[in-house]
């Protein structure tokens, strides 16, 4: 497999200044978008209209944050991370541009949403729903690491013309949490049920009492993020099992946005 040079990928929240570029991406990305999603179900009949409200619509919603990797102007992925299980986790949905596959981007895009999500965004665990068919989007995840959790037949909203009524739902969990569940002597599956039993029957979120030190880091930039999670100075990353639990504030890029934009 021919790797991509990452040393030139960025990786960034999606903001409006980004519209001709998923758009591009989205035209040039037909088959991914129908195979295994659901997103470019009707693309065959868009105008550059409608592109601009999906493309509104993904921006305006408050409970997803939208991402890309950029090669200069150029979006070569796109992905979503959208709140999951009364907020203690998320879910991860990407898709990697036409033409730009067997390059390792998939990896390397699916290891930086999990930094993300795992590190600033301070869930406990991401989540990803992949079809049993779907034997790309299995290995990279197996290959970083995450756990398999459920797999089950049925119907899967969202999952694309090569739907095949089986899936995979897979996990990974926060650092400090996995920790938290080694000293309690249970998996951090089994932590994470007791955490919804006891929202459930007492109301009480039982994330307040995991260590204060997870929540109290230091606010840098988003340069900082970055080169936290790529130094510009190494080769392609050796990407680990285990995730990231480096920590940023970053401003969403949606912010200020003019309210009245046709939707």
């Amino acid at each position: 497999m021919e790797k991509y040079d990452y040393k030139k990928l960025q990786f960034r929240m999606i903001s409006w200044l980004d519209y001709k570029k998923f758009e591009e991406a989205c035209r040039d990305s037909k088959t991914e978008l129908t195979e295994f999603l659901s997103m470019g179900q009707f693309m065959s009949e868009f105008i550059s209209m409608d592109y601009w409200n999906l493309f509104g619509a993904l921006l305006k919603s408050k409970e997803v944050d939208m991402y890309g990797i950029f090669d200069e102007d150029k979006l070569l992925g796109v992905a979503s991370i959208s709140h999951s299980s009364r907020h203690f986790g998320c879910q991860i949905v990407y898709w990697i541009r036409g033409g730009y596959h067997g390059k390792g981007l998939g990896r390397f895009f699916l290891f930086r949403l999990l930094t993300e999500a795992l590190g600033r965004k301070n869930f406990l665990f991401a989540e990803l729903i992949i079809d049993e068919e779907n034997i790309a989007s299995i290995r990279v995840a197996e290959q970083l690491g995450l756990e398999l959790v459920h797999k089950w037949e049925g119907s899967q909203s969202g999952q694309g013309s090569k739907n095949s009524g089986n899936f995979r739902m897979y996990y990974a969990f926060e650092n400090i949490f996995i920790k938290e569940a080694e000293k309690a002597k249970v998996s951090p599956i089994e932590l994470l049920d007791y955490f919804w039993q006891q929202m459930d029957r007492s109301g009480i979120d039982m994330r307040q009492f995991l260590p204060k030190g997870r929540r109290e880091v230091p606010r840098i930039s988003l340069r900082d993020t970055l080169r936290l999670v790529v130094n510009p100075d190494e080769q392609e990353p050796d990407l680990p099992n285990d995730q990231s639990n480096n920590q940023s504030s970053q401003d969403d890029p949606r912010d200020g946005n003019p309210s009245d934009e046709d939707s």
